[in-house]
């Protein structure tokens, strides 16, 4: 690991560094106020990784990573015992990130720590031809990591969403939304756990498995739905020919 000092006339001291997080190589830096109007202090912190996957993630969250970067993630949301970590804001910018079939492109991510807890302020990526713009918190609850997103997409296209899913829906343009409420770090945890409700709207669609229904082609199409046991199920929809 490279440190190299840097005193900036805003009134920071810190230093930079090339760091490692599960093997990968990043860009970071950490840089601490030499004088402060409020309390607690911040630390503020980049990183810039390449490509990220949540299998990583969530062996960070586990505590199984070593290193600063880990540690704030195991120590902050992993299970065990609590470890208070001082005010940290900082600013997260990725190559992409996988999840599962998913891929976020070029993410950029604003977040802050403090005591156990994460907050995401705002996460902005390309995604399935679209954006997505999300927020949230993570905290611990009993040992165990609770979340709360709120995520929203647009201008995605139905062929690339459909993909992540494993299935092949058809045409169109999708904008949705979602709030949820998660628990674990795990993956198969995370799915089972999740709860909360979607919203979505589907744009001059077409489905070409379904000819001679309704949605073998329609000009809009929108509903509301909930996520709850691992399942979505859709309470109300909308649909124009």
């Amino acid at each position: 690991m490279k440190k190299v000092l840097v005193t900036g006339a805003s009134g920071f001291v810190g230093s930079q560094a090339l760091v490692q997080l599960a093997g990968m190589e990043m860009r970071g830096s950490i840089q601490y106020p030499t004088s402060c109007d409020q309390q607690p202090c911040p630390a503020r912190f980049t990183l810039q990784p390449g490509m990220l996957n949540a299998a990583t993630i969530e062996a960070a969250l586990a505590g199984r990573r070593r290193g600063f970067f880990g540690r704030i993630l195991a120590d902050t949301l992993g299970q065990g015992t609590p470890a208070p970590w001082p005010l940290l804001q900082g600013r997260v910018q990725a190559a992409g990130l996988k999840v599962g079939r998913l891929v976020l492109r070029d993410p950029v991510a604003r977040v802050s720590v403090q005591d156990r807890k994460l907050t995401i302020e705002s996460l902005d990526a390309a995604a399935l031809g679209g954006a997505v713009h999300g927020s949230g918190t993570g905290t611990v609850s009993g040992g165990n990591p609770q979340w709360k997103l709120d995520v929203r997409l647009t201008g995605a296209k139905a062929r690339d969403a459909a993909a992540a899913f494993g299935e092949a829906w058809g045409e169109g343009g999708l904008n949705g939304e979602a709030q949820l409420t998660l628990s674990g770090v795990q993956a198969a945890d995370l799915e089972s756990s999740a709860n909360g409700t979607f919203h979505f709207t589907w744009l001059r669609g077409r489905v070409g498995a379904l000819k001679g229904t309704p949605l073998a082609h329609f000009n809009r199409w929108s509903g509301d739905g909930t996520v709850a046991h691992g399942a979505l199920a859709l309470t109300s929809s909308n649909l124009a020919s």
